[in-house]
Formats: structure tokens, sequence, C-alpha cells
């Protein structure tokens, strides 16, 4: 027999999938009228583009561009209200604030919906401020952050769901955080081998993970299988959802330790209606950023160990596996920066330019990577040569000169020289082996990744904000230089944060 408190909700229920139906149709006619005047718009320019002028053209792409726009934003809104009509909500908060006596009830769930834009919500994202009342509070005393500030108030009722299909599969009223027969329903569903989200089951301490706002570098540690990848990619989708006018999913990366792991996590992010973010696994990247230069993979580096290694292929191996290697090469290359350029004057067809001409640009210069410092050092000197000269301007051919005499004032030409020097400057020539013409040695790849960003800039992730990375790291250090500088194949970016899982 059903009582009256599920019956009310089971009405609720209906009465919000009918709008959420009848939103799901307005987007859809709202789609294809803006798709039959996009139409009519490339239409229209072409059948006149003869009697179009420039301006007039312009203004018509920037018309049909803008329907476009509008048309993949409702196309992204009626994949959320579909995800909507499947399951609207999963929980419910009714919440007095000291200084409004009228009740606030709010149901949450994955995507926030309201009948009209401007009209008070009928469904809270799970990321909202005032959602996190459902996962960190029981019934009574609770806080929440708005934009207007902290709202105090109390939990007068809380309620759990489970629907599916837009069927109320069961109800549950909770004077506690996420009821276990909740947390016991959901785990035991596993209906395919993907990851999938855990907005209904987030745990106070997980919640804290996500939502945490002022770490810049965050490490989640865990034992195998307790959920710290789902907490770091939930928390991906809220900081996208909280700086949504910042940061977009081109500014984020995932690091993952292979393609079946990134396989087995692409679901998530779709799921809470993000899109997927860049995944990169480690030899992805060292295919980037060394220009597509032979290397050992992993699995190769394995089988070698395994089958071929000598006592001191393990002794070079494990060496440059340790921190001290790390400060060593750290070292060697800021030596290189401060003291590796040594300027000589320059005397080319009669014009000369001295020494301390030269230093005098390449120290201002300090901030760009090596290679590019001496590239603009002897810019900045025939720039200035030529400022001071009047009529005697440099010819072509002097400058093309100049420039190469300047560019050889550092003795290394490219990364991989510079990093085979390291061995020699530091007494241990037997440990590194480089033939072009085999794959450079997988103990050697990240090493000399870090010395290429150093002598060259990187514009291969320079957009990225946001790095999340699921390899197993056994540093202490929480700051992610020291962490970075522990893990040489982590300084190929600077991002503005970092969430990194540690298995413990």
């Amino acid at each position: 027999m059903i009582n009256a408190t599920e019956k009310q909700e089971k009405t609720h229920l209906v009465n919000t999938l009918e709008m959420l139906q009848v939103a799901h149709v307005e987007h859809r006619a709202l789609i294809e009228k803006y798709d039959d005047e996009i139409q009519e718009g490339k239409d229209y320019i072409w059948e006149n583009k003869a009697d179009l002028d420039g301006a007039e053209k312009a203004t018509n792409r920037a018309e049909i561009h803008e329907r476009v726009a509008i048309g993949e934003r409702a196309i992204a809104e009626i994949k959320k209200i579909e995800r909507l009509l499947e399951s609207p909500y999963f929980g419910r908060v009714d919440f007095r604030a000291d200084d409004i006596d009228e009740q606030k009830t709010c149901y949450i769930g994955l995507h926030s919906f309201s009948r009209r834009h401007g009209e008070n919500l009928l469904i809270y994202d799970w990321r909202a401020p005032i959602s996190t009342l459902f996962y960190d509070y029981d019934k009574g005393r609770a806080i929440y952050d708005a934009p207007v500030g902290q709202i105090f108030g109390n939990i007068e009722l809380k309620r759990q769901y489970k629907i599916r299909r837009g069927v109320m599969d069961y109800m549950i009223e909770s004077a506690i955080n996420i009821d276990d027969d909740v947390l016991q329903k959901e785990l035991s569903q596993t209906s395919n081998e993907k990851m999938k989200n855990i907005v209904v089951t987030i745990q106070r301490e997980q919640n804290a993970i996500i939502r945490n706002a002022s770490a810049n570098t965050l490490i989640v540690q865990g034992v195998a299988g307790s959920g710290k990848t789902s907490i770091a990619l939930h928390r991906v989708a809220f900081l996208l959802y909280r700086n949504s006018e910042t940061l977009k999913s081109e500014n984020m990366m995932i690091i993952s330790p292979n393609k079946v792991f990134a396989d087995y996590i692409s679901n998530v992010l779709p799921e809470l209606g993000e899109e997927n973010i860049q995944e990169i696994d480690m030899s992805d990247i060292a295919l980037d950023l060394l220009d597509g230069m032979k290397i050992q993979s992993f699995a190769d580096q394995v089988d070698f160990l395994l089958h071929d290694a000598t006592p001191e292929d393990l002794a070079r191996i494990q060496m440059k596996a340790t921190t001290d290697f790390a400060a060593s090469l750290k070292s060697y290359l800021k030596e290189a920066k401060n003291h590796g350029f040594v300027p000589t004057e320059i005397n080319v067809e009669k014009a000369n330019i001295t020494a301390e001409e030269i230093q005098t640009a390449f120290s201002r210069l300090g901030h760009l990577p090596m290679k590019e410092r001496l590239e603009q050092t002897a810019n900045l000197v025939i720039v200035r040569y030529n400022n001071s000269n009047g009529d005697r301007r440099l010819s072509p051919s002097q400058s093309r000169k100049i420039k190469t005499s300047i560019i050889k004032m550092f003795p290394f030409k490219d990364a991989i020289s510079l990093y085979a020097n390291f061995y020699h400057a530091t007494d241990r020539t037997n440990m590194f082996r480089y033939n072009k013409n085999k794959p450079l040695a997988y103990e050697d790849v990240f090493p000399l990744i870090y010395t290429k960003l150093y002598f060259e800039t990187n514009k291969v992730y320079d957009r990225i904000e946001h790095l999340t990375s699921t390899k197993p790291i056994d540093g202490k250090s929480l700051d992610f230089k020291a962490f970075a500088d522990h893990r040489l194949c982590l300084c190929i970016v600077t991002p503005a944060a970092l969430t990194v899982l540690i298995g413990k």
C-alpha cells in the first residue's frame, strides 16, 4: 500500500518528467528552427554572392555562426535533459535558513533544470553549492557557501531515491549521510566494465576532496579499489562546473597509466555532462616531445630486464630512478644556464660587436628557454647595432653570420648533446649510451624530456591548466615542484592545479 508521502513523491516525479518532456520537445523544435535558418543563410549568401559586398558577407556569416552556436548549446541541453528523463534526481533536502521563514526544497540530480530561463530551479546540479547539504550534513544544523556568503540554517528533511527509466524503485528517509542501503545497492549494480559516476554515493570525506577549492596541489592517497580515480574524475567535473567561465575541457589533461585504463574511465565525464578531456599516457607524451625519436617502450625495457640485462645495466637503470639523479640533472642544467654561454667579440665584414654587448643582450632574456634565448639574443644585438649605426646597417649576410656566431657561443646545439654532456660533467660517462640508429633507452626518455624543456619552449601542452595523474609516486612531498622534480616525466606542464592519485 502506498502511503501519502510516497504518493506525493511519485506525483512530483510524474510532474517533473512531464516538464522535462516538454523541454525536450521545445529544444528539438529550436534545433530544427535554427537548422532551417542556417541553411537559408547559406543559400542566401550563395545565390547573392555576386551582389553582396565584403561587409554584407561578413555580417551574414556572423549571423550563421551565431545560430550554429545556439544550436550546439541546444543539443548539449537536450543531452542533459535525456539523462534527467532517465533519472531526474536522487536526493532531496528541505532547508530553512535562519533569516527566512519559508522552507526551501531542493531536489538534487546530475544536472540543474528549470522550466524557463531565470525561473526557480526544479532540480539542482550535484555540484551546486547548496547540494553540499545533501552530502555533508545530517538532519539538523547545517551551513553552505552561497554567492552572497555563508547561509546558516536547519535541514528539516532529507531523502534519497533510486529512479530508473523514469520509475521510482525506492525512496529512503535519510537521517544520516548516504544511507548504507543506498550505497550497497548502487555498488552491487555493475552493468558493464566501464567505470560509472558515483554522485549518488559520494561520502562526506569524498565530497571534501571533490569540492576542495583552496589546494593548488591535491594528492589523494588510498589502497587499490578505494575510489581514488573516481573521486578525481568527479573533481574534474566539479572544477569545470565551478569555473565554467575560465576553465574549459581543453585546459585539462589526464595522464593515464595505459590506454586500457583510459578506456575504462572514458564513460564517467560524459555521464556527468562534461566533454571527455584529453587523456594521454607517458609513451604518447614522449613521442610528442621527442619529435618522433626512436625510443624504447616500457614493455621493451621490462623484456630487456627479464632476459638480457647485466648487473651494469641494472645499476644504470636504478641510478636514474633516484631523487639524487634528478637533483644532479637539475643542478647541471642550472649551471649550464648560468655559465654555459660564453660571449666573445664578433668581427664580420668590418662590423664589430663586443662581448659585453652580447652579454648584456643575453642577460636580459633569462626568462626564455636556451634555444629561443640564443636566437633572441642575436636578434636584439642586430637591432641595436642597426639602430646605433645609422647608414651602416648590417646586410642580410652579416646578420646571418652574427646570428650563427652567437648561437655557437653556447656549446650544445640541441637537447641530446646537452644531456650527453651531463654524464661527462658528472663523471658518469658509462651511464649513458646513445646511438641515433637505435632506440633511446627507456630510463633516459624522461630525463631527456626534462632537458629538452629546459632547452626549448614547450608548445604541445601550453594550454593545460589542470593536470590529473593516475600514476602512483613514492615521493613524500606534497609540493608540485618537488613532485615534478622527483618524477621528471611530469615537468612537461606547469599546471595551475594538480590532482595526483597515490596507490598505497
